[in-house]
């Protein structure tokens, strides 16, 4: 193997790295910036390997800590299922926490009414598409009332009254100001504006942000 490459892994000479056997006895982060002799000793603890080999290795080193890395307070048992030492899903099925989520996961599947196929209830007895589909082709009803302002049954919007009423009412409480733009006394909509005022400032500021762009 030459000093540059190639890579001990896949053979490639490209995005070559080098790869610390053991980080315990890593001195340096920057090896680049060393004196000769002591880059020359650090890099001897090192082997060549390209850039994808290099990130599989310390994503399998991660891999393998977080497998081993059990919190010293938090208490284990041997699982019944994966055979290995981990922290306690349920003591009484003897399931370390992985293997206890994944049959709890398990038996929460349905056989649904509609479709026939085992998949997650979003219903008691229907999977999250089929009870779309129903909701497509069947919509609830919008609730109606007799509204108490012109007494007609329609659709109910907010305090017994139909959209158009609860408008009209929503606009006789709008306080009455003197508009900043045109100075007439009108109704606020936005910032001391009235609605024409606001709207005709807010068409001017987008054509001007188009001119700009």
């Amino acid at each position: 193997m030459s000093k540059n490459g190639p890579c001990v892994i896949c053979g490639s000479e490209e995005e070559l790295n080098i790869h610390h056997m053991d980080p315990d006895l890593k001195t340096a982060e920057k090896i680049w910036g060393l004196p000769f002799e002591k880059r020359e000793e650090e890099l001897s603890r090192c082997i060549v390997v390209c850039h994808e080999c290099h990130v599989d290795i310390h994503s399998s080193l991660r891999r393998q800590k977080r497998k081993t890395r059990i919190h010293p307070d938090r208490a284990t048992l041997l699982c019944r299922h994966c055979g290995e030492e981990k922290p306690i899903g349920s003591k009484k099925e003897n399931l370390c926490e992985t293997c206890w989520k994944q049959e709890k996961r398990h038996k929460s599947y349905i056989i649904c009414k509609d479709c026939g196929e085992k998949k997650h209830p979003y219903t008691t007895s229907l999977c999250n598409a089929c009870y779309s589909k129903r909701r497509r082709k069947d919509p609830p009803k919008r609730r109606q009332v007799i509204c108490r302002v012109c007494g007609e049954n329609k659709y109910h919007e907010a305090d017994n009254m139909c959209k158009s009423c609860y408008i009209k009412e929503y606009r006789k409480r709008a306080p009455l100001i003197s508009c900043l733009s045109c100075g007439e006394r009108r109704q606020n909509h936005s910032g001391g504006l009235c609605a024409t005022c606001y709207m005709r400032q807010k068409r001017l500021k987008a054509k001007s942000s188009e001119t700009q762009n």
